[in-house]
């Protein structure tokens, strides 16, 4: 068809274009099968919907904003769907894969001078800091006063009692906690809460 992707990418089974309007358009109109994926650069994580590279990242208070480099949570966001030998340049970078947003976003765990290192990878599109803003849930967000029963859940770093330390110094009253999946890499905890005190919560690294 004459097509000239400003990206393309073979998975065997299927092809993955980044096209123009101009080739879209003939891409319509011709008679090759394919789907369309509709905000294909879109990040969705809580009730937070942004393309990082068109309207950049949503706007939050200073207080919900990552400040720190120590290690934490990244998203970097891939140019199309996962390859699995993406998955081993970013574990050989020294950044840790932990889950799935869309459209085609990771979140991972190390620190901000290594994610920046992903930038100047071929297949990533954006990363950015997984911003405390991001962790409330907006049906927290509405609440006031004491929480009778707040999940909590946090990354394993393998220092599972500091994590909850510091949500008992924040006035949490802890109730319990357990791994979130098999492979222990995520733990729940459930605790009372002051719910003016969710904030500091959200900005524990692990949380």
């Amino acid at each position: 068809m004459g097509l000239k992707p400003i990206l393309e990418l073979d998975y065997s089974s299927f092809r993955w274009y980044k096209l123009s309007d101009v080739d879209f358009t003939s891409l319509s109109v011709g008679e090759v099968p394919f789907t369309s994926v509709a905000d294909a650069g879109t990040v969705s994580v809580m009730d937070f919907r942004f393309d990082p590279l068109v309207s950049g990242e949503p706007a939050v208070p200073a207080g919900l904003r990552a400040t720190s480099a120590s290690p934490g949570f990244y998203m970097i966001q891939f140019v199309g769907p996962t390859k699995d030998s993406w998955w081993a340049q970013l574990e050989a970078a020294g950044i840790s894969v932990l889950q799935y947003y869309p459209q085609n976003t990771y979140l991972t765990w190390t620190t901000g001078e290594t994610a920046k290192v992903a930038e100047g990878l071929r297949f990533v599109r954006w990363q950015g800091s997984f911003q405390p803003a991001y962790k409330i849930s907006p049906f927290l967000r509405a609440l006031n006063g004491r929480i009778t029963n707040v999940a909590i859940t946090f990354y394993n770093d393998g220092n599972i009692q500091d994590t909850l330390t510091r949500i008992t110094d924040f006035g949490g009253g802890y109730i319990l906690h357990s791994p979130a999946q098999p492979d222990g890499r995520f733990y729940t905890a459930i605790f009372t809460l002051d719910a003016s005190r969710l904030v500091d919560v959200a900005r524990i690294n692990t949380v």
